[in-house]
């Protein structure tokens, strides 16, 4: 995994705010074994590795579960795979798992403003933009602002079922 970010660090480090407090191979698996812990002491959270043709692609996962039963979606690909559909394939079958099986109300996934390929997944599967977050995330010393996606599961499910 790690070589994977390593070797996108200038374009994932654009958008991925915990990828600068990683700088190194160590500091990056103890951190994520850290987030693996803390997640999996919540019973609405999980990474998951996304896998392209042998190939570790990416990952996407849970995160910020509340007591409303909603639960944010976050995902990064390498840069070089973009563009062919696999996170946002990937990222449909989360949302499901989400919905249908683990009984998530709400889902959110924000994406930075200038991330147009992230942005792209929530738009492509029928999320709706509630609106922007200005400078609320920050990377690099500098604020940007993010955008906000929702999908409930009477959606999801009425999508699903005239697809």
């Amino acid at each position: 995994m790690w070589q994977a970010i390593d070797s996108g660090r200038e374009y994932l480090g654009k958008y991925i705010l915990w990828l600068h407090e990683y700088p190194t191979e160590e500091a990056h698996t103890l951190g994520f074994k850290k987030r693996l812990f803390e997640r999996d002491n919540f019973d609405r959270t999980g990474s998951y590795v996304v896998e392209f043709q042998n190939q570790l692609a990416g990952t996407m996962g849970f995160g910020n579960p509340s007591r409303d039963n909603s639960v944010d979606v976050g995902y990064w690909l390498r840069e070089d795979l973009q563009g062919r559909g696999i996170m946002t394939r990937c990222v449909s079958a989360l949302i499901n798992m989400a919905i249908v099986e683990m009984g998530i109300h709400r889902i959110v996934i924000r994406a930075a403003t200038a991330n147009l390929s992230s942005r792209g997944i929530p738009e492509r599967l029928g999320f709706v933009h509630e609106g922007t977050m200005r400078a609320t995330g920050y990377v690099n010393g500098e604020y940007m602002d993010l955008e906000i996606y929702s999908m409930l599961d009477h959606e999801w499910l009425a999508r699903s079922t005239n697809a």
